[in-house]
């Protein structure tokens, strides 16, 4: 088949899905139609969304072979073309809200892409080869049915930003604690129950997002000495004997100042007895907890930050707000 050939079954798909935008260009501050469709060549990006179903797109976007941008955001596509990683010079892959099952195993073959969006599919595995698409710098998987995540992701040293929200993961491989550039890693609404020692030791890493209450968000998001004088000043409120009328009035309060607010807290009772509940935001993620009168902490959950917004993280942003916690 020749190249005119490929060129009329990826102008009669086009047209078929209403897609004759393919076939314009940009001219000064207009966009005009292509005096030769074969001009399509040259096309740099592809982005369609919400306006359109494509339920697949032709093995014929292979003749695209200066396309930088290849966004597909909720069209129902169900397919990637088998010729996709081709187009050795795509830095921006964004195919999210779709129904696709799996991404191309060829796909570290991309050695120019940086940004890597796949959520809200049915995706159940990320292939072992992309740990080789050493560009990548922000890899966006939440929602979807991922179960594990490949060892070669240790790989990727550029890689900042990681979202595997809504996953049925367990667990992190270990390889993660090489990718030395990471600062953003969100596994809120997994099944991972605890984290491991490695990422606490992670230097780059600044926010963890979760939903659980983990033990080390807490250890990272003070310095012992802080923590201490903390908990000191928490007693120290409980201990002065004030009308429960007098320790409610003071609440809720600001922890660290207005200069570096670190979160806040307030007074209460519970079948434990007196307390100060708090709430903190750092570069770790957020921390909630009780310090009660004799010292006891207990850790409770906190909100997700990013993804979808389930009735649960509803309901409890909104007793979190009322008691004056978070704004």
């Amino acid at each position: 088949m020749n190249q005119d050939q490929q060129i009329q079954i990826l102008y009669d798909w086009a047209l078929a899905h209403g897609l004759e935008g393919m076939f314009r260009k940009v001219v000064g501050d207009h966009a005009v139609e292509m005096k030769d469709i074969s001009e399509v060549v040259d096309k740099t990006w592809l982005s369609y969304s919400r306006n359109y179903t494509i339920p697949y797109i032709p093995d014929e976007i292979v003749l695209l072979q200066k396309t930088t941008r290849f966004q597909f955001q909720k069209v129902g596509l169900k397919a990637l073309p088998k010729t996709l990683c081709t187009l050795k010079y795509i830095e921006n892959f964004s195919v999210p809200s779709n129904e696709l099952t799996e991404l191309p195993s060829c796909i570290g073959e991309l050695k120019h892409l940086a940004y890597l969006d796949a959520r809200e599919n049915r995706i159940s595995h990320l292939p072992e080869s992309i740990g080789d698409a050493r560009s990548l710098v922000m890899i966006h998987m939440s929602d979807n049915n991922l179960s594990s995540i490949p060892k070669s992701i240790g790989n990727l040293e550029s890689l900042d930003r990681l979202f595997l929200a809504n996953n049925p993961i367990t667990e992190l491989p270990e390889e993660l604690r090489y990718c030395c550039s990471l600062e953003v890693l969100d596994i809120s609404n997994t099944q991972i129950e605890e984290i491991p020692q490695w990422l606490g030791e992670m230097k780059s890493l600044r926010s963890l997002i979760s939903d659980k209450p983990f033990k080390l968000y807490f250890e990272k998001a003070l310095e012992q000495e802080e923590y201490g004088a903390m908990k000191i000043t928490f007693r120290h409120r409980l201990e002065q004997d004030l009308m429960d009328e007098e320790l409610h009035s003071q609440t809720p309060f600001l922890i660290g100042d207005e200069g570096w607010p670190m979160g806040r807290a307030i007074w209460g009772v519970d079948e434990r007895g007196e307390h100060i509940e708090y709430y903190l935001n750092s570069r770790w993620g957020d921390t909630h907890g009780k310090i009660y009168k004799d010292g006891t902490h207990e850790f409770l959950p906190v909100l997700p930050q990013m993804g979808k917004v389930s009735e649960w993280e509803s309901n409890y942003r909104v007793e979190l707000t009322m008691k004056g916690l978070i704004s």
